[in-house]
């Protein structure tokens, strides 16, 4: 049953990375059921898949599975909400938003309505309840910051600016790190005089428990600037950082993503690709944040606003 399970995480989490569907999980986490038939997990995981494929009958009795059996499963807060949506019970989803279990799971606990159903609009709906004045600071941050990335999701690049700046306003260090993240997609209208701005902010920044991130975003925002020797210092920089317990050989492959970065800014496409091969870790770092962010369905380009 283990191994079933453990196949169906990985096809789940990491299906994506390779651009392949994280339904493709379905069959493993269905025999995973067949061997314990109370996996509440599996189950949880099976309901995400059929709220992915919009089978909304199974996603349902998967979910009410779930509830009725492990009411105090941790991530219980989580389905109700995306039950209330797509079922559309607009009452449920106002009632379920001032409880207390939805006051301590702070934003992430409408993640799954976007990430799952897909309901970008709706999860920005529900996410307005973390950015009232009464919430704490570091909810209402998380909020700001939950709503840019939808945004961005949906190619407003000037939109999202505007929820980074509101986070900014409340003491958000890590909005500076979210916006560069965010402005070296190569599909963002972002102006020279932006990327610009944008480095000179993440140069000041004081990264003290992030410094191998600061360094990885001033190298990708060189690359997209033309400096290809800044670039190639920021991967020499992450190439001396002392690895992390737990990390493996992150810091090397972020070298090696700006060493992609910098050989494509060249013209050299192979080379690029053959840097990004030689990666000894398979996350995701990639010479291109629509690998993290996704480029917005339909859109060839990204929006200003």
């Amino acid at each position: 049953m283990d191994s079933w399970y453990l196949l169906a995480e990985t096809l789940f989490h990491y299906n994506p990375r390779h651009g392949r569907p994280s339904t493709e999980s379905r069959e493993a986490f269905e025999q995973t059921l067949m061997l314990d038939p109370e996996h509440h997990t599996a189950l949880h995981h099976l309901a995400n898949v059929a709220a992915r494929e919009h089978e909304t009958e199974e996603f349902i009795a998967l979910t009410d599975r779930v509830l009725e059996r492990y009411s105090d499963y941790w991530l219980a807060t989580e389905l109700q909400v995306l039950r209330a949506v797509v079922v559309e019970d607009v009452d449920a989803q106002r009632e379920l938003m001032v409880t207390e279990r939805v006051r301590r799971g702070g934003p992430r606990v409408v993640y799954d309505v976007a990430k799952h159903w897909q309901d970008l609009p709706g999860a920005q709906t529900l996410l307005e309840t973390f950015v009232r004045p009464e919430q704490p600071a570091a909810t209402r941050r998380n909020a700001f910051l939950a709503r840019a990335a939808l945004e961005l999701s949906q190619g407003r690049w000037n939109a999202a600016k505007r929820q980074l700046e509101s986070a900014e306003g409340i003491g958000s260090d890590s909005a500076i790190g979210w916006r560069a993240l965010m402005a070296i997609a190569s599909w963002l209208p972002v102006t020279e005089g932006e990327l610009t701005e944008i480095r000179e902010a993440v140069v000041r920044w004081e990264a003290r428990a992030n410094r191998p991130g600061q360094t990885y975003l001033l190298g990708e925002l060189s690359a997209r600037l033309g400096d290809r020797q800044a670039a190639l210092q920021s991967a020499e920089e992450l190439e001396h950082f002392e690895a992390v317990r737990g990390l493996g050989t992150v810091f090397q492959d972020m070298a090696l993503a700006l060493r992609a970065r910098a050989a494509w800014v060249e013209g050299d496409a192979a080379g690029a690709l053959a840097w990004l091969e030689s990666a000894t870790m398979d996350i995701a770092v990639h010479a291109d944040a629509n690998s993290l962010y996704g480029r917005p369905r339909g859109a060839s380009k990204g929006q200003r606003d």
